[in-house]
Order: structure tokens, then C-alpha cells, then sequence
């Protein structure tokens, strides 16, 4: 029974593979008849169009949203295909293909007896001879009204004070019915429209309670309301304002509407709902974000890019959203599973920054925002190299401060050890010159020789103790300083990495960070080489390196080896190798350590050779501790594989190949298949981010609004589409041409909330 589920299962995800890899490939466009000597219009195209597929794609009906009753919407295409028709190209028409039968399990029309070889050549020949479709103007469907969020943003001229209705009275405080502020003109513009006045102004009182509620969400204490009651400058209430802005409070008040809207969570969500001990971190980002007054901008770009501009902890927004961690054998629930990851990151993306229910066009093209399906893929594409995961971040600088001044340490240490390392401890206590250097070791071992200047040095594996060497780490010093370091932009390149092993990779080979689970491992049974590239020429002196400097492992030692510098690739000078040390013993013990011996020695240096020794055991165990990384849930990067659309939205059905990129209704960006994955996001958010965009602007004005007063001047704030609600005062989203004076993308929420 058991034998039979496997091989049933089995058979199943092999002719999965052969399905998913007929329905990848190309149409076979020589299946299509050939096209007729010529089609006529009213004799052959239009009867063909209205009596076979009319029925289900025409004024009353839209299947999968693709009309035939006009041109423009025949040539746009629907849910599926844009365009559908290429006038001139009808052996690259969609349209063509589908009722040619050459796409599977979509044979058109659905209903019926299929076109017949004649009516499909004909059709092809009014495609070669462009599509032409000689119809009354008039019955042409209308273009849309262009929508007002997709306009440039202007600032509008700010109307002149309104005279003050006959019957209404005065409101107190209104200086003459002079606005104190750019926006009261316009809201008493719109009074005066209704023969209305203002209100009366708040008494003190109230108006510092509304401000510490709204900005701080806690109410003054009754020594803040006395000292501002009490207060008698002009501008008081401004420097309150400013006083409120500067609480620390006032990150985490506004943190939370932002930590909400992005769906942000300390555990994973579904029935397991796991916590995870270090999204706080990303927590913690977002309230020192609005502290610190970071520009909008930057505060988007780096939650979309935040590894490539210095601020890592800032991708925890890509992965805020719940995951499934179930795994399971099935590869189609796997790949539902991944497929529903990548939703909510384009689908968080779209409302968070553009206010568009993005997520829609997952199946189908938008029913009512111009975004096509393969709009959807595209920036799926940008994101199909994130993964839910803890990351490990830079250390900070006091704490690689601290393990700077621990190497030297260590590194004195053991140079005044060294002599006790003699095979045969000297007759006298004066030191012997060793013939051979001591064996190698699993934990640390040192080259050091005359400075010399390099841009390359390469570490080349000849010989390992069992399986495919490693290193965990791979230091270049000159002087007190690792240039090796990735964050010196050192960039490494390898023979061949193990594949399958999160834990082992070549970025770990000089990440700052030791041990088995943060190295690098050749993917060749005792052979392999890892190379390092520096920023600029160094001037180099040392090299450390072990196989686990943190002495839990002791196989994959390297035993031959070579390393050799250079200045230009191909011109090596060697600097050191394993010749001149004594033969490797053989498996190396997990607590693999040099053997130092003080017998023999005058009793006055060997107390001197054991305090030392106790001095280098301590100050290991230090490194060991303070070269543990800070962690984040701020997801790990790999380089995505390509991206297809996915027919109805299902990932066992897909389509073509889709290249990231970005939205068609602003600039549209489209990358290269093999853009890095670093750089996809980056460009998105540039894009996002760019001063002209009708909706990043908008979007947060409104937000913030909607936060001030509790209802934004679009009251659907994720849905600035047309499906969305229309704005309050359209005046406020005003459009036409782009104006200098309009609110920069780069505005900070604080300053926005001054003018609020």
C-alpha cells in the first residue's frame, strides 16, 4: 500500500515537471494554418467576430475582461493578454493562437464547435493587413476619464480670503476672517460656498489635549497644561507643537499607525504561529525612524532596500507579513506556499507606498486600475530573491572596536608563546631557532611576512584532512587594520561553494563573524580556492585563518596549501605555504589547540609561558562571545530564479517569462531576467521614491491627515483607484502640470505634521 502511494506520488510530481516545462515553452506558431490570400472586412470578419465569439466577449459579456465589439479593446487585450491582437504579426497574436488551439486547456471560443482551418486563416490575413476595422466613430467606446490620482501633482493657487456671510456672525479669533494658515483659505472657501463660518477656536485647554492625544496618544499632565495655559508668547502653541515632536513618545505613537498598516507581527501567524525573537529589531527601526526625522524618501527606500544603504534592519518590512513554516513533500502546496509569500510583499508594497490594491491582478488584470496581470509578475520578479529569515547584521562599532582590540591581543599573545611551541624544548633559556613551524590546526592559524603591496591574495587548498575543505574566516591585515572585511568592500570569488547550505557560503569567508556556521566550504573533495579582491591596494603583512575558530569542529582542515598575492590578476607572488610546517597529525580533535610545552624551561619562564596561556584562553572565549552578531527578522537574499506569470494566478500553470519591473501608469521600469537581486529592489524604490510620482506624495499626506483628524481626505487610504473613494477636497490633489513649489517626495512626516 505504502510502495503504491510513493510511486503514485511520485508520478505525479515527474508529470508535473514535464507539464509545468511544455506549458514554459514557446507557442509552436508552425502548428498555425497559413494565412489567407486576403480577408474582407464586412464579408469575412465582422460575421466571424459577432456570431462566434461576440457572445461571451461583447458589450453584455466580458469573459476573462477581453471585448470584440472594438477595435482599441480588441487590440488592448484582457486578464490574460495585452496586447491580444499585434496588427501586421498575426502569427504573434494571442488571439490568433487561442483559436488555433495552440495554447493548452484554452482552446476559443470555449462554447461550440472551434474555428474551422479556413476561418482561421482568414483571420490571420485581416491581422497581416493590420487589423483594419472600418466602424462608426461614434460607436467607438469612450476613453476613460483620465483618473485624478494618476495626475501630477501641483500645488494650487490659495484662494483669497472669503467676505464674511451677512447673517453669520464673527467667530471669535478669526482676526477679520484673515486665515492664519494656507489651509484655512480653503476650508473657508468652502464654508463661505454653504454660508457657513468657522468655528470658535479651542480654549487652551482642549487644544493641548488634542495634541498630546493625536501625537503622543497620551494626555498632558496637568504641569504641562498649567505651564502652557500659563504661557503667554504668540507662537506658544507652536513651540509645543515643536516640544511634542521632539517626545520620544512621539516615534512610538506614529510607529504603531505605520507598524499597522504594513501588517507588522512577532510571529509567523497560520495554526503553527511561531514567534520571532528578533523582529523587534525592526520594531525598534520604524520608532527611531520618525525620532530622527528621516526623510520619506529614504525611510521607503530603505525598508525596500535597507541592505544596500546601510540601514539592514529596514527589510524587515519585506518579511513583516505571516509566513507558513509547514513544510511539506507536496510541491504544490510548496509552491502555493511561496507563491502567497511574494502576494504579500507585492500586495503590501502596493497599498503601503501606492495606495493600489496591487494584489488584485494576481489572477487577472485589474477589473478596475489599469494594471495588467503581468504587471503583477513583474514586481513579483523584484521580490522572487526574498525569504522569510533571521539575518545576521554588520556588528556595530564599538563591538567590532572591541574585537579589533581582542585580535591584537591574542595575536601579541601568541607571538610571545610561540618559543613553547618547540617540538623539543630548549636546553637553555635562550630561545631556539625552529627548523619547521607547527603543524596546522582546525582553530587559528597565522602567516606573517614582509610587507608587501597587494589588490588580490589568494588562498589555494592542495591537500585536507577529510572531505571538501573550509574556512570560517579569511583575515588580511595591514598594520591593525582587516582589510579583508566585506564592509571594506573587499569582494571574495571561490573555486566552488557547496551547494545546499544555507550556513556555508562564500560571503561568509570574510563577513567578520567565526565559526561552522558562518564559512565558507569548496564543493571539491580536498581542493578549492577562495580569492579576495580589496577595495585598493593594501599593504599587507598577516594572514589568520581557521577551519572553526570556535573549536567545535575539527574535519575539512586544509593541510597543503598556498597563498600568494598580487597587484593584477594572473601575476602571483607567493607568501606563504604549508612547506615549511611540520606534517598534519592526522584528525584534528574538536578542541583542537596548539600544544605548547613549558617543561624543560627555567622555572621563572615557564610561570611567565602559563600566564600567558591562561591570558590567550581568556581573551578567545571573549572573542568568541563578542563576535556573535546582532540578529534581525529581516529576511536573507538569494538570486531569484526567472519569474512567469501564472495563468489564473496558479503556480502549476505558467506562462511566459516576466522580467521585474514596475507599474505602467508612471515611468514604467523594466530590468534585464538577470538583474541581481539587490539591484531590482533598489530600482523599485527609486522609482517609488522618484519626485514626480502622482502617488507616493498623496498617499502619505493622506495618511497622515487620516491620523490627524481621523478620516483622510480620501477615506479609502490603501485604494487611490478608481474603485477607491473620490477625494473630499478634490483642491488638495490637484492636477495638472508638475510645479516646483509641490510637496518634494523627500518631505519628513514631522514637517508634514507641522503644517497639519
Amino acid at each position: 500500500m505504502k510502495r503504491s502511494q510513493t510511486r503514485l506520488r511520485l508520478a505525479l510530481a515527474a508529470g508535473s515537471a514535464a507539464w509545468l516545462a511544455a506549458t514554459a515553452a514557446a507557442v509552436d506558431v508552425a502548428r498555425l494554418p497559413p494565412a489567407a490570400a486576403q480577408a474582407d472586412w464586412e464579408r469575412d470578419i465582422r460575421p466571424l467576430l459577432a456570431s462566434r465569439c461576440q457572445s461571451c466577449h461583447g458589450p453584455e459579456r466580458q469573459r476573462g475582461g477581453y471585448r470584440l465589439d472594438s477595435r482599441a479593446a480588441a487590440l488592448a487585450g484582457g486578464d490574460a493578454y495585452r496586447p491580444a491582437l499585434r496588427p501586421g504579426d498575426s502569427a504573434g497574436s494571442p488571439l490568433v493562437h487561442l483559436v488555433a488551439g495552440l495554447v493548452p486547456d484554452s482552446l476559443m471560443p470555449a462554447r461550440g464547435e472551434p474555428l474551422t482551418q479556413q476561418e482561421v486563416a482568414l483571420l490571420r490575413a485581416w491581422v497581416d493587413a493590420g487589423a483594419p476595422w472600418p466602424e462608426d466613430p461614434a460607436a467607438e467606446p469612450a476613453p476613460p476619464e483620465p483618473h485624478w490620482a494618476f495626475q501630477p501633482v501641483v500645488r494650487p493657487a490659495v484662494p483669497p480670503p472669503p467676505r464674511p456671510a451677512t447673517d453669520v456672525a464673527e467667530p471669535p479669533g478669526a482676526a477679520e476672517g484673515v486665515p492664519s494658515h494656507p489651509l484655512d483659505a480653503f476650508i473657508q472657501e468652502k464654508l463661505a460656498e454653504h454660508n457657513l463660518g468657522l468655528s470658535p477656536e479651542a480654549d487652551p485647554v482642549s487644544l493641548l489635549r488634542r495634541l498630546y492625544l493625536v501625537m503622543l496618544g497620551v494626555p498632558p499632565t496637568p504641569e504641562e497644561v498649567a505651564a502652557f495655559v500659563a504661557d503667554p508668547r504668540p507662537d506658544a502653541f507652536e513651540r509645543w507643537v515643536d516640544r511634542v515632536l521632539d517626545d520620544p513618545r512621539y516615534g512610538e505613537r506614529w510607529a504603531r499607525h505605520w507598524l499597522d498598516l504594513i501588517r507588522f507581527a512577532e510571529s509567523n501567524g497560520f495554526e503553527t504561529n511561531r514567534e520571532r525573537p528578533h523582529a523587534w529589531r525592526f520594531r525598534d527601526y520604524v520608532i527611531d525612524a520618525f525620532n530622527r526625522d528621516v526623510p520619506y524618501d529614504r525611510f521607503v527606500r530603505e525598508q525596500l532596500a535597507g541592505d544596500a544603504l546601510g540601514a539592514d534592519v529596514a527589510t524587515g518590512f519585506l518579511v513583516a507579513g505571516p509566513v507558513d513554516i509547514v513544510g511539506s513533500p507536496d510541491p504544490v502546496l510548496t509552491a502555493q506556499q511561496r507563491a502567497d509569500e511574494l502576494d504579500d510583499m507585492v500586495s503590501t508594497t502596493g497599498t503601503a507606498f501606492l495606495g493600489l490594491t496591487v494584489g488584485c491582478a494576481r489572477c487577472h488584470a485589474h477589473k478596475f486600475d489599469p494594471i495588467a496581470q503581468r504587471e503583477y509578475f513583474a514586481l513579483a520578479a523584484v521580490f522572487s530573491g526574498v525569504k522569510h529569515s533571521d539575518r545576521a547584521l554588520p556588528l556595530p562599532a564599538a563591538q567590532a572596536g572591541g574585537l579589533a582590540e581582542l585580535d591584537r591581543t591574542i595575536h601579541d599573545l601568541e607571538r610571545k608563546l610561540a618559543p613553547f611551541l618547540a617540538p623539543v624544548a630548549p636546553p637553555t633559556n635562550q630561545l631556539a631557532a625552529m627548523p619547521l613551524r607547527p603543524p596546522v590546526n582546525a582553530r587559528q592559524n597565522e602567516e606573517v611576512f614582509p610587507p608587501v603591496p597587494a589588490r588580490f591574495v589568494r588562498f589555494t587548498i592542495l591537500a585536507a584532512s577529510s572531505g571538501e575543505p573550509g574556512l570560517d574566516e579569511l583575515e588580511v591585515w595591514s598594520a591593525d587594520r582587516n582589510v579583508a572585511l566585506a564592509r571594506h568592500g573587499t569582494k571574495p570569488a571561490a573555486s566552488g561553494t557547496l551547494p545546499g547550505y544555507e550556513i556555508h557560503q562564500l560571503k561568509h569567508v570574510n563577513d567578520g563573524q567565526v565559526g561552522n556556521a558562518r564559512s565558507w566550504i569548496s564543493d571539491e573533495p580536498g581542493r578549492g580556492w577562495v580569492q579576495l579582491e580589496f577595495a585598493q591596494i593594501e599593504r599587507i603583512e598577516r594572514i589568520v585563518w581557521g577551519r572553526d575558530r570556535e573549536g567545535a569542529f575539527g574535519d575539512r582542515v586544509p593541510t597543503k596549501y598556498r597563498i600568494e598575492a598580487a597587484l593584477e590578476p594572473d601575476a602571483w607572488v607567493v607568501l606563504a605555504t604549508s612547506d615549511d610546517r611540520e606534517p598534519f597529525p592526522g584528525p584534528t580533535p574538536k578542541s583542537a589547540e596548539p600544544e605548547y610545552r613549558f617543561a624543560g624551561w627555567p622555572e621563572a619562564e615557564a610561570a611567565q609561558g602559563r600566564s600567558w596561556l591562561a591570558e590567550l584562553e581568556q581573551a578567545r572565549r571573549r572573542r568568541v562571545a563578542l563576535a556573535q552578531p546582532p540578529m534581525a527578522y529581516a529576511g536573507t537574499f538569494v538570486e531569484p530564479a526567472l519569474t512567469f506569470r501564472q495563468h489564473r494566478g496558479d503556480p502549476m500553470q505558467p506562462r511566459e517569462v516576466v522580467p521585474p519591473g514596475t507599474l505602467a501608469i508612471f515611468q514604467p521600469l523594466t530590468l534585464a531576467t538577470n538583474t541581481p537581486e539587490q539591484e531590482r529592489r533598489l530600482r523599485m524604490a527609486e522609482w517609488i521614491t522618484h519626485p514626480d510620482h502622482p502617488l507616493t506624495a498623496r498617499v502619505l499626506v493622506n495618511r497622515i491627515w487620516q491620523y490627524h483628524f481621523g478620516v483622510g481626505l480620501v477615506d479609502t487610504p490603501n485604494d487611490f483607484g478608481r474603485n477607491g473613494a473620490r477625494p473630499s477636497h478634490p483642491v488638495f490633489v490637484s492636477t495638472g502640470s508638475p510645479s516646483s513649489s509641490s510637496q518634494p517626495a523627500g518631505a519628513d512626516v514631522r514637517r508634514l505634521s507641522r503644517v497639519s
